[in-house]
């Protein structure tokens, strides 16, 4: 899924520094109501635990410092090798306590 939201004119690579280092997200799409600012999107796959609650503090974080993100968005899917997909209650607890909305894709 990296870089590959909306078109493919409007895909683009960023590196957006938060406390020293580069978060690269999965996608970036420009915002439909702002074409002046961005949305970005992060993609994972299986069963999703704590490795990436510091994940969701940086986009919190740049979501509040950088005025060109409107919105940052996580997504879940279902793990082709396990068949785990979704957020653990702690990462769910997470992604709400920072206002980031997310979503569960289950293929059939």
């Amino acid at each position: 899924m990296r870089n590959q939201i909306g078109p493919p004119s409007k895909w683009r690579t960023k590196c957006y520094l938060v406390k020293f280092r580069c978060r690269f997200p999965d996608g970036i799409q420009v915002d439909p109501n702002n074409p002046l600012a961005v949305i970005l999107h992060e993609a994972k796959e299986g069963f999703v635990t704590e490795r990436a609650l510091k994940q969701i503090e940086r986009d919190a974080a740049i979501r509040v410092r950088d005025d060109n993100v409107s919105e940052v968005v996580w997504h879940f899917f279902m793990s082709g090798t396990t068949g785990m997909v979704g957020p653990s209650q702690e990462i769910l607890d997470a992604l709400n306590h920072y206002n980031i909305p997310y979503y569960i894709h289950i293929t059939a």
